[in-house]
């Protein structure tokens, strides 16, 4: 690979990057403002979801760009050579790990609509962390997958500002490519999702499913559905 190749391969996926950071952003605050109760949930839930679950917006922002962006990293990392820093390292981890989980955790979410009609709101992520059965490993699943998206996107932002070089940006640039900036940012983040997880859990203030109860049946249902399906597949064995 040509070096003009390399930086235009770079510079593509430092723009995809950064469009795909948007809607990162915008989705992460949906589960840290838990923290402020239901009531303050539901209503940015359903002005920031009403843009990006719009067909027209939801198709290229949560497949197409990370799919190109995705398929660009892949490309990347056959290629590169050298050792990275700490840093760099354990982005490329997280970003390893978040292309395995990625399009299993949006097709299960975004799924539950398509299949179900059922919009993946405050109630999905709250019942998956009440249920005795299940709020010990979704916890440990929302965490990780939080805090993964968290380190990669910050640090991602930076490489992507730093890559791109825009003239006007010069300013912010000192500052986002600070590593004690980075890791700040990425700890203040990643302390508000988990606290926000908490909240969804009940931790902060008590869950009121009065209104909400055909949403937990309807977990309830998939759960037993599936608890059905790995009884009989033992049964099997």
């Amino acid at each position: 690979m040509t070096a003009s190749n390399t930086l235009l391969i770079s510079k593509l996926q430092a723009v995809s990057g950064l469009i795909f950071s948007l809607y990162l952003t915008a989705h992460l605050l949906n589960h840290i403002i838990a923290l402020a109760g239901r009531t303050v949930y539901d209503k940015y839930y359903a002005a920031v979801s009403r843009v990006y679950h719009h067909p027209y917006v939801e198709i290229p922002l949560i497949l197409v760009v990370p799919s190109f962006h995705m398929i660009l990293g892949i490309k990347q990392a056959i290629s590169r050579k050298g050792t990275p820093n700490t840093l760099t390292r354990v982005f490329r981890y997280c970003g390893y790990g978040l292309v395995l989980i990625y399009f299993g955790h949006v097709f299960y979410t975004r799924g539950q609509t398509i299949f179900y009609g059922k919009d993946q709101g405050f109630e999905s992520v709250s019942y998956t962390l009440s249920n005795p059965l299940l709020k010990h490993g979704f916890f440990v699943y929302y965490a990780l997958l939080a805090a993964a998206g968290i380190f990669h996107m910050v640090v991602g932002v930076s490489k992507a500002l730093q890559i791109l070089a825009i003239p006007q940006m010069r300013p912010i640039l000192k500052v986002v490519r600070e590593d004690k900036v980075i890791l700040t940012t990425i700890l203040v983040a990643t302390t508000a999702g988990v606290l926000g997880l908490l909240a969804y859990a009940g931790v902060f203030y008590k869950i009121n499913w009065v209104g909400y109860e055909h949403q937990r049946q309807h977990y309830e249902r998939i759960l037993n559905s599936y608890l059905h399906l790995v009884g009989k597949h033992i049964q099997l064995e």
